[in-house]
C-alpha cells in the first residue's frame, strides 16, 4: 500500500513570498500614512474656497473688500470688522470654517493677533489691488506637495499699512516646496512651516 505524501511550500518559496510582500509594504506605507493628512489638506483648501465665496457675495451685495489682515474666528469679541461680519454672516452656516486640526494657532507668527483668538481658524489678508490681487487667505498644510509658501515674514505680510500706500501681497514660493516643519506642539507655526495662500 503506498502513503501519498502532501507536498508543502519550500522555504525558499515562502522568502520569496515575504521578499515580495516587505517590499510592496515599504511602497505603500508613505501613502498610507500620509492619507489622513491629504485628506485634511484638502480639506483646507476647500475650505479656503468656501470662505472666499462669502468674501465674493459680500463683495457683490455691497461692493469692497474687507480692509486689514485677521484671524477668521468665530469669536465675536475679536472679531469686531463690521465688514468682516458680514462676511461671516454670508459663510456656510453663518460662521467660518474651523481648521480639520483645530489647534493650529498663528498668533505667535506674523499675523498680530494674539492670545488663543488665531487658534484653529485660517487668516484673511487685504490685497494690493494690483494685477486682480484684492484679499488672500492662509492656511498651514501638513504636506509640502500642497503648500505653496513658507510661514516668514518676509511671505506672509504683518500688517497693512496706512492709505495711500497699497498693501504688500503674499510671496509665494517659485519652486516646488519639499519639507516643512511640522506643528509644535503648542499648535504653533514657526518660519519654515508650509502654508498655502489663495490669493483672488
Amino acid at each position: 500500500m503506498k502513503i501519498g505524501l502532501k507536498k508543502g511550500f519550500t522555504l525558499i518559496e515562502l522568502l520569496i513570498v515575504i521578499a515580495i510582500i516587505g517590499i510592496l509594504a515599504v511602497a505603500l506605507l508613505p501613502t498610507i500614512l500620509g492619507a489622513p493628512a491629504k485628506g485634511r489638506d484638502t480639506a483646507r483648501k476647500a475650505q479656503l474656497s468656501s470662505i472666499s465665496t462669502a468674501i465674493e457675495a459680500r463683495n457683490l451685495e455691497k461692493s469692497g473688500y474687507p480692509t486689514g489682515i485677521y484671524c477668521l474666528t468665530n469669536d465675536l469679541s475679536v472679531l469686531t470688522n463690521a465688514t468682516m461680519l458680514e462676511v461671516k454672516a454670508l459663510a456656510q452656516g453663518g460662521s467660518f470654517p474651523i481648521d480639520p486640526l483645530g489647534s493650529i494657532d498663528y498668533s505667535t507668527g506674523p499675523i498680530v493677533k494674539t492670545g488663543t483668538s488665531c487658534r484653529g481658524t485660517y487668516v484673511y489678508g487685504q490685497g494690493s489691488g494690483t494685477g486682480g490681487k484684492n484679499y488672500w487667505l492662509a492656511s498651514f498644510m501638513e504636506l509640502p506637495s500642497n503648500a505653496n509658501a513658507l510661514f516668514t515674514t518676509a511671505a506672509i505680510p504683518t500688517s497693512v499699512p496706512a492709505a495711500p500706500a497699497l498693501p504688500t501681497d503674499p510671496v509665494l514660493s517659485t519652486t516646488a516646496i519639499t519639507s516643512c516643519t511640522p506643528l509644535q506642539a503648542s499648535g504653533t507655526l514657526v518660519a519654515t512651516s508650509c502654508v498655502y495662500v489663495m490669493q483672488k
